[in-house]
């Protein structure tokens, strides 16, 4: 009996060494894979001017209208101070910061 519980150990033991060696090269290999896709995601570009430009504006609070002149524009005579949102004044025509209050009217842009 003797021998053969050491064959059953050997084998057992070479079993689990083989097991213990496939989990690490595996967990070895989505290593690998995790790092280079994490490499792959975190390049950096340069921003175009444009692209500042725009980023600028949106700090400061600037607003671009695209509205062509002699275009007629929905516009607010009475505007509430409102962080964040813009609406076109009817007092002049142009897109400013703050939230409408009352109905709307029509105005032409300059």
């Amino acid at each position: 009996m003797g021998i053969v519980n050491n064959l059953l150990i050997k084998k057992n033991l070479n079993q689990m060494r083989k097991k213990i060696f496939i989990s690490t090269a595996a967990v070895a290999v989505m290593s690998v894979a995790s790092i280079a896709a994490i490499t792959s995601n975190s390049q950096t570009r340069e921003l175009s001017e444009l692209e500042l430009a725009n980023v600028e504006a949106l700090t400061r609070g600037e607003v671009i209208d695209n509205s062509q002149p002699g275009s007629t524009q929905t516009c607010y005579s009475s505007i509430a101070e409102k962080e964040g949102s813009f609406v076109r004044y009817c007092g002049t025509c142009t897109v400013i910061p703050g939230a409408a209050l009352g109905d709307s009217k029509k105005c032409i842009v300059n």
